[in-house]
């Protein structure tokens, strides 16, 4: 699952110079498959849901070397109630997101 463009999600990563590699998908939260993520090749990955366990989940990417994101070892886990959530707590998931993605641009 990702998000589109018009997620808030997908502003915040727009504040933090990112891009949404799934900003132009109509659903506001797609379903992706790993062949789309393939096709993106992606310098970062975001997660932040609490319906997965973050360990194994950054740990199934392994096996996608050939994500630029998986490669170079960019898949980050942001606490959900920080960035998820429309409340002011996401000033503290967007300052986390840009420090991800300057450490990101820094490699």
């Amino acid at each position: 699952m990702s998000i589109n463009g018009k997620h808030l999600i997908s502003k915040v990563i727009n504040l933090c110079g990112g891009t949404n590699v799934f900003s132009g998908l109509h659903s506001i939260t797609p379903k992706v498959s790993i062949e789309a993520v393939l096709a993106t090749k992606t310098d970062t990955i975001i997660a932040s849901d609490k319906g997965q366990k973050k360990l194994q989940w950054m740990s199934e990417w392994a096996h996608w070397k050939q994500i630029p994101a998986v490669k170079n070892k960019h898949i980050y886990f942001i606490d959900p109630d920080l960035l998820n959530r429309a409340g002011p707590r996401i000033l503290q998931g967007a300052d986390e997101l840009c420090l991800l993605l300057d450490k990101v641009r820094k490699n």
